[in-house]
């Protein structure tokens, strides 16, 4: 059994492979391979040449394949298109074929995957392949194994048109860039992030300090103001506000923990919190120059006085200053993921889908099965419990209880739990629990439903996880754009994946869905962020149903482009510099000014 080169005795297996499978060409009414090509010659020359190759079943020829290092004429021009990479190193299929019996059974997709380790173990990252477009069995294929369609090509020997395919193969700097992302963006929070960063501030300040402050000054960012204002702080009694996130973060809370940073606040600290409240006096002011995600912590002790500065996301902390010594600084401000070491800029769609189906799911498991069981756990107590305004109540109790149902139910009820106080933790992506409960729950859901194998369920939530990071990166952290969108088309395409659609199915899902609902806004964490993640689920649904019906959104209608990460740079720039006066505007009317 196995993949290896074939030799002169093989060329009768050969032969028999390739005349099977042009007589089921001409049967399909296909015109390819009917003109005597390939023959015995062609075939003999690509085994002197090293090139061919064939795959046996118990000794026997089953599979055959014509594998290539030294470029393709045909390859030099192409019409209609252009190829993914200008590259000129890339290896070349031809001539694969399965023998009859044997199809269906994977056994193209094992030599598929034989090739691929070749062109690694040679440093090529670049795959290329042609077939007639009316062969549809090989397009299929072609498509569902992450090949992009680039264009038309002409056969150098016989001047016959052939669509051709490109393939780029993930390098294992690619494998450890997506694992350290996840391992960056799946990480613990109790409560709305924002006011847990300024709590994680407060308590690093208070510590810095060495004492308790008499006078408390927070400086905060127009969106950490509109994040923070409605939003009840965990473990503080129902407390909301920068001052009461301020407050947990001085009197009870341990930095060392980071984002739950007052996940072990007792009633003795509650208490504590009210009376530091009643007591000293805590002052907010809008922060007058700085990012988008921006926080100053002033904190001040008599003569003593501290100063700490959180900038562009929850735990990057750039300044700390005593008594007008500088004892830390970080010049990191300026970049979306500074202090980070991975790079989200390498994400594209089809790159996050041939990381989740070929990693190893060993490497997966510490940071998403976590995920799964903690957002499981809230979104269950959300259903329980009564929080908020219920959205996951509702949901199930007037739309029904199916699947589509329960999968907007649990991603709403866990921020119902969430947005209200609820003090248990959330595994949050891009810097959202809210936004990494969307883009895990409804996939575990239909996980559960079709009763997928556990290592299928975490595959689907972290393409789920990387494609909302990937929608996220161009908009950053904070913006007049709804994260809870980005997520909720994602899971929609997670979803797809886990009804067997490839690459083609998961775009067409991700560009009609962010066609429906990228509109919403975000007016701050609040109790009806729940019923805005359960819309951008279902949006996520229906874009995937609709491409089961054949139907889409198309480039030029709206913000819709021709092609995924087109459309994806157009919602880009719509969050990052279209939102930007409407974001301005959401603060006013949220702050009265």
């Amino acid at each position: 059994m196995g993949f290896r080169k074939a030799n002169d005795k093989d060329l009768p297996a050969i032969m028999t492979i390739i005349q099977e499978a042009k007589e089921s060409l001409r049967i399909a009414g296909v015109d390819q391979w009917q003109a005597g090509y390939p023959n015995e010659e062609s075939i003999r020359g690509d085994i002197e040449r090293g090139e061919s190759w064939i795959f046996e079943e118990n000794g026997e020829g089953v599979g055959t394949a014509m594998v290539s290092f030294a470029g393709e004429k045909s390859y030099d021009v192409i019409y209609d298109g252009e190829w993914l990479t200008l590259e000129k190193n890339y290896g070349v299929i031809h001539r694969i074929a399965v023998k009859n019996q044997w199809r269906q059974k994977g056994i193209a997709g094992k030599m598929l995957a034989e090739v691929e380790r070749m062109c690694r173990e040679r440093g090529v990252y670049d795959l290329r392949i042609d077939t007639h477009q009316d062969n549809v069995p090989m397009n299929t294929w072609l498509i569902k194994n992450r090949f992009f369609q680039c264009g038309t090509i002409v056969l150098s020997y016989s001047g016959e048109k052939r669509i051709a395919y490109e393939k780029e193969l993930l390098k294992e700097s690619d494998y450890q860039n997506f694992l350290q992302i996840l391992k960056e963006e799946l990480v613990p929070a109790m409560g709305c992030t924002e006011p847990i960063a300024i709590a994680y501030g407060a308590a690093r300040a208070r510590k810095i300090l060495g004492k308790m402050p008499d006078k408390v000054l927070v400086e905060a960012s127009g969106n950490i103001i509109k994040n923070v204002k409605s939003v009840v702080v965990p473990n503080t009694g129902g407390l909301k506000g920068i001052e009461a996130a301020a407050a947990a973060g001085i009197v009870a809370g341990n930095d060392e923990l980071a984002l739950e940073v007052i996940s072990v606040v007792g009633e003795n600290g509650r208490q504590e919190i009210r009376k530091f409240l009643d007591t000293v006096p805590i002052r907010v002011v809008p922060a007058e120059i700085g990012e988008i995600f921006d926080i100053w912590i002033h904190l001040t002790a008599g003569e003593d006085r501290v100063t700490l500065r959180i900038a562009k996301f929850h735990t990057n902390i750039v300044l700390i200053e005593k008594n007008g010594e500088t004892l830390f600084r970080s010049g990191e401000t300026g970049g979306e993921s500074a202090g980070d070491t991975s790079d989200r800029g390498a994400l594209s769609v089809r790159k996050i889908l041939e990381f989740v189906e070929t990693v190893d799911v060993e490497q997966l498991i510490p940071t998403v099965k976590r995920q799964i069981d903690t957002n499981l756990a809230i979104a269950r107590t959300g259903i329980d419990k009564p929080y908020g305004a219920n959205i996951g109540k509702v949901i199930l109790k007037y739309d029904g209880q199916d699947v589509r149902c329960r999968a907007k139910a649990m991603a709403a009820a866990g921020s119902d739990a969430r947005m209200s106080g609820c003090e248990m933790p959330v595994i949050i992506v891009s810097g959202s629990g809210n936004q990494g409960m969307t883009a895990s729950l409804p996939v575990i859901v239909y996980a559960m439903e079709l009763k997928v194998p556990e290592e299928t369920m975490i595959r689907a939530v972290a393409l789920s996880d990387l494609i909302t990071v990937h929608l996220k990166t161009g908009i950053g952290r904070l913006s007049a754009y709804c994260g809870a969108v980005s997520a909720g088309c994602s899971s929609g395409a997670a979803i797809a994946w886990l009804h067997g659609e490839g690459y083609r199915g998961i775009a067409h899902t991700l560009v009609n869905s962010l066609a429906v609902v990228s509109g919403i806004v975000c007016d701050g964490a609040k109790p009806s962020c729940a019923a805005k993640i359960a819309a951008a689920v279902d949006a996520g649904i229906l874009g995937y149903h609709m491409f089961l019906e054949g139907q889409q959104f198309r480039g030029g209608e709206g913000i819709v482009r021709k092609g995924v990460e087109a459309t994806i740079e157009n919602i880009s720039r719509l969050g990052s510099e279209g939102m930007r006066e409407t974001d301005k505007e959401i603060i006013r009317i949220m702050t009265c000014l």
